[in-house]
């Protein structure tokens, strides 16, 4: 469909705003509550929670909705774009009432904290989860090229959001403020809203595209193993880029920009590797057993590197000591070696949904509702990965120990794919020894080496080597 490079630009626009949002979003909630680490928790939270609603929400309305679903994702767009120029007096309003909610400290604070954050939060983030089901049902009009468009509008998307997330860490919020900046997130999209209303004139519905309505299906047990491997992938993402947040902090100094850069890089990644989905001529189970193995492979050597993260940070900024104004320079230093650790283990990651989907996507189905499905529940696991992985476990484990368990938990997602690729029946015995000594390798690693040396980070300016 020639239509279809103008929606992926739309798509990177729209991911583009919703990373705006979560940090804007992130910051007015610590104005609100009052605490930075509760509030970012919070916000990763409702922001996922909501998305995940809107998964299964508008995955489910895929099947029944009769008209057009990309002009229902323009009306989805607008709906964004009106909640984001009342966002600031939403934000005053509860800043003036919520705290007279607050009968006592403890579980009832708790409890108020979360349904301001739900009432300033609830309705966008569920609309932005409509992205995904939408378009993945609405503009895939060739059944067998499904697949291919839908990696590219989560891919497109992605990367939106990686921009988003820098533009609005480095310049927005620094430069317009928090409420200026939620305003221009509107109007991006407004914008995307109308040019997605005009270009889906014409558009078949993919009911009438494909012959029939789509109908529920009664799932399988490999579709239940897939996901599994979703909410599991979900779960060690989220967890392990809470601890590269911690672990940047430390290293080269805790700040808003710290949470940006780290953000902002992942979600790239995640984005490039999901664009390589396209370039697969052939989706298997046995293909996504090797992703996600190599993709533990390449976390375990990321961990290697950790111990060196502060020293590096510290050399980086000796090198820039003499240039004025350096700022720039040390962050994009910092970004670009970020970049070349996370790039190939982050990459593999964010091929593991698109592998998934073209496997757990049903003709009979539709594919909006799959991808609501699919991506619901990995929101969910990225809901637990946020409060469990990434704030819940530091109460008893320390960042290294975390690391190891995302880790564990990429081979538990091989071990899955495996399963579903029967490697007892269709695999030859070189492609087993090979798969079993890489997953033996990564568990013998993550089993063997050693924790990060702590003194490395409280003391982040020495070199790490003591003197003789």
């Amino acid at each position: 469909m020639r239509r279809l490079p103008l929606f992926f630009a739309l798509v990177f626009l729209s991911g583009f705003s919703g990373l705006l949002y979560e940090v804007v979003w992130q910051r007015y909630l610590a104005i609100l509550l009052g605490a930075q680490a509760w509030a970012t928790a919070l916000i990763l939270a409702v922001y996922l929670g909501g998305l995940s609603a809107g998964y299964f929400l508008f995955g489910a309305l895929t099947r029944k909705y009769k008209g057009n679903l990309v002009i229902l994702y323009a009306a989805v767009e607008a709906g964004l774009a009106a909640w984001a120029f009342l966002f600031p007096s939403l934000f005053q309003w509860a800043i003036a009432s919520i705290p007279g909610w607050h009968v006592g400290g403890g579980v009832a604070g708790y409890l108020v904290d979360i349904l301001a954050s739900v009432i300033l939060l609830g309705v966008p983030t569920v609309l932005m989860g409509g992205t995904l089901p939408l378009l993945t049902q609405g503009l895939a009009m060739d059944p067998k090229e499904v697949s291919q468009t839908h990696a590219r509008i989560y891919g497109f998307n992605t990367i939106g959001a990686c921009f988003g997330c820098l533009a609005t860490g480095y310049w927005l919020v620094p430069a317009h403020g928090l409420a200026t900046t939620t305003r221009y997130g509107g109007v991006i999209n407004a914008l995307v809203g109308v040019i997605a209303w005009l270009a889906a004139y014409g558009l078949p519905t993919v009911k009438k595209a494909n012959g029939r309505s789509p109908r529920a299906a009664k799932l399988t047990r490999p579709e239940w193993v897939l996901l599994a491997i979703g909410f599991i992938s979900g779960f060690y993402l989220l967890a392990l880029q809470a601890v590269l947040i911690r672990l940047m902090g430390l290293s080269s100094g805790a700040s808003n920009y710290s949470f940006s850069l780290i953000v902002s890089i992942f979600v790239f990644c995640l984005g490039l590797g999901s664009l390589l989905a396209r370039k697969i001529s052939e989706y298997k189970a046995e293909r996504l057993f090797w992703n996600q193995a190599l993709a533990a492979f390449f976390l375990l050597l990321l961990y290697c590197t950790g111990d060196s993260w502060s020293y590096g940070a510290h050399v980086i900024r000796v090198m820039l000591r003499d240039i004025p104004e350096a700022f720039g320079f040390y962050q994009g230093i910092l970004g670009a070696t970020l970049f070349g650790l996370l790039v190939v283990p982050i990459g593999l990651s964010g091929l593991t949904l698109p592998l998934c989907f073209h496997l757990f996507k049903n003709q009979s189905d539709g594919a909006g509702h799959r991808v609501g499905l699919l991506y619901g529940v990995n929101t969910l696991g990225c809901i637990a990965g946020a409060l469990v992985g990434g704030y819940w476990l530091l109460n008893f484990l320390n960042l290294d120990q975390v690391f190891k368990l995302c880790v564990l938990c990429v081979l538990v997602t091989a071990g899955a794919a495996a399963y579903l690729s029967r490697v007892w029946e269709k695999w030859s015995r070189p492609r087993l020894v090979v798969g079993a000594g890489l997953v033996s390798v990564v568990l013998a690693g993550a089993a063997v080496l050693p924790l990060f040396h702590k003194e490395r980070f409280i003391q982040p300016f020495r070199h790490p080597r003591p003197m003789d």
